[in-house]
């Protein structure tokens, strides 16, 4: 025989005899083989069973979390070995209910093959491993600046505040901001255009912004936080749904900015579940005079808790029982003429210096008091307007004086 045919025969040999001997495999020791199956399928249902706790506990503690595509379909292919499993029997299969040979050594055969199959993808599957089950999406919370109403150009005052606050959050030793002011002036609206600022500048991670009023309710600020962070705050009581909070915030509490807005009065940080310090020592009851941040100058200076933006009508209140540093500390105050003019006329879009309506804005600009939510309010309702209602605005201010923003929301 020629040498090339003999190899190629020796190929073809061998190829069959393991050929064979597989398929005979399947049928000898079909049951080994059903065994290793079942042995592998257990393993398998218990490392499903750890991912779906992994899943669950995500979804607990931080808010509406996302499976991973790659999890979904490594979950869904288990869910289909199980279903196959389930369908080709076990190793207690009565193969006595089958009439004559062949068909028993055809069951074996194919029991044995399939079982060989579902055990070497389920191998597969064992060997898969995960960093992170879920993830958490990305909540567009800041998709415009208020600021923007403002507009940049002349309002060096409001600018340079904002830049100052800024300045003050990059600051390592420092936890807790606090911004004071009469409503009306803007502290809002700082505080949100600082909020875009720090997410453009990837300051923070996470920045959350709830209202406080005049008077608080916990579970409702509470519930504030959670929307930001995209949770669903299972407890009722506002214990439980501190320590849900607590357990998310406390993730990614340096890399986290909360700003509440509007505080009357003190506010305990703790009950409300924001991580201060890097003690933890809010996992146990505090007195209130050590339950807000900053309170010890070595507390603010190593804590690691989230940083802290506050505003308030009251210096005294963001000092004494929020204790925030003076230095720490910025006021907001009236605009001037020339920054209440601009306001007014970029917010009523009159661009056109020789409008006759240039002379109403200025008296109406004066009128304002350097209120800017006056300023903006008015600005919106004389948008697109003609001479007549700028006047009539203008008639109604000078009947009517006012300090505040509520008061300016009353007038029109």
């Amino acid at each position: 025989m020629d040498p090339v045919t003999s190899h190629l025969s020796e190929k073809c040999l061998d190829s069959v005899l393991k050929l064979l001997s597989r398929e005979l495999s399947y049928l000898l020791c079909y049951k080994n083989k059903l065994k290793e199956l079942n042995e592998k399928a257990e393993e398998l249902k218990r490392k499903e069973a750890t991912v779906r706790k992994q899943i669950d506990v995500a979804a607990r503690s931080q808010g509406k979390e996302m499976v991973h595509e790659a999890v979904q379909f490594w979950l869904q292919k288990v869910d289909e070995i199980k279903e196959i499993q389930e369908v080709g029997g076990s190793t207690n299969t009565n193969l006595s209910n089958y009439e004559g040979l062949i068909p028993s050594l055809l069951v074996r055969h194919q029991q044995g093959r399939r079982a060989v199959k579902l055990a070497e993808y389920a191998d597969k599957l064992l060997n898969v491993e995960f960093g992170e089950v879920s993830y958490r999406p990305i909540i567009p919370m800041w998709t415009e600046s208020v600021f923007s109403e403002i507009g940049s150009e002349g309002l060096q005052s409001r600018i340079k505040t904002v830049e100052d606050i800024m300045t003050a959050l990059k600051g390592s030793s420092i936890r807790t901001v606090g911004i004071w002011g009469q409503g009306g002036v803007g502290k809002t609206t700082i505080v949100k255009a600082i909020a875009k600022k720090a997410l453009e500048m990837k300051l923070f991670k996470v920045v959350i912004m709830a209202t406080v009023t005049r008077n608080p309710q916990i579970r409702n600020i509470q519930g504030q936080i959670a929307d930001m962070l995209g949770m669903t705050l299972e407890e009722e009581s506002e214990i439980g749904r501190s320590g849900q909070l607590r357990e998310r915030l406390k993730k990614d509490k340096k890399n986290t900015l909360v700003i509440l807005d509007d505080l009357w009065d003190g506010l305990d940080l703790n009950n409300l579940g924001i991580p201060v310090h890097d003690d933890d020592s809010s996992q146990k009851p505090m007195r209130n005079d050590t339950a807000f941040p900053g309170k010890t100058g070595e507390k603010e200076k190593s804590g690691g808790g989230c940083k802290i933006l506050l505003t308030s009508r009251k210096k005294e209140l963001l000092t004494t029982q929020m204790a925030v540093k003076e230095k720490s500390l910025f006021r907001v105050g009236f605009l001037e003429y020339g920054e209440a003019l601009i306001l007014l006329k970029n917010v009523a879009g009159l661009n056109d210096e020789k409008s006759d309506l240039n002379s109403l804005a200025s008296e109406i600009a004066k009128k304002c008091a350097g209120l800017p939510g006056a300023l903006v309010t008015i600005g919106k309702t004389l948008k697109n307007k003609n001479s007549f209602v700028w006047t009539d605005v203008l008639q109604k201010l000078e009947r009517h004086e006012f300090t505040t923003e509520e008061e300016s929301m009353e007038f029109i």
